[in-house]
């Protein structure tokens, strides 16, 4: 039998260090969590979330870019615009929002946003208990 998660209480989902030191996530649920959301669900969530990271990354010719020019412009560039690292991590804000809008409020549950754990873990918050 599965513990009681208690409101509140925050179930973590470790890194996964398989292809090195890029942020990726375990997609396997918690067994703390198994109650509340199943493989799949959850599975596609956190491989949307490490695909985010993936993607900011990728060494690409934008980057590559701003990595030339910045040095010319005294690094004024970064002041009005978004870097590559930048503009995923804001797309990581607005997904898991919406994600968490549609799918783990539902649950119960809330996805945070992983540099509240220095990236180190993909913290999920229980916000109601599995009773009501």
């Amino acid at each position: 039998m599965v513990a009681q998660l208690q409101v509140g209480e925050i179930v973590v989902v470790e890194r996964d260090y398989t292809f090195g030191e890029t942020v990726q996530f375990f997609v396997e649920v918690p067994e703390s969590l198994k109650a509340r959301i199943g493989q799949v669900e959850f599975g596609t969530s956190v491989a949307h979330v490490n695909s985010i990271f993936l993607q900011a990354h990728k060494i690409g010719k934008q980057s590559k870019l701003a990595a030339l020019v910045a040095p010319f412009t005294c690094f004024l560039t970064y002041w009005f615009t978004n870097g590559q690292y930048q503009t995923k991590m804001d797309n990581l804000t607005q997904y898991l929002a919406d994600i968490n809008s549609s799918l783990f409020s539902l649950k119960g549950l809330e996805l945070l946003h992983p540099s509240t754990t220095g990236f180190m873990s993909l913290p999920i918050r229980v916000t109601r208990s599995l009773l009501s």
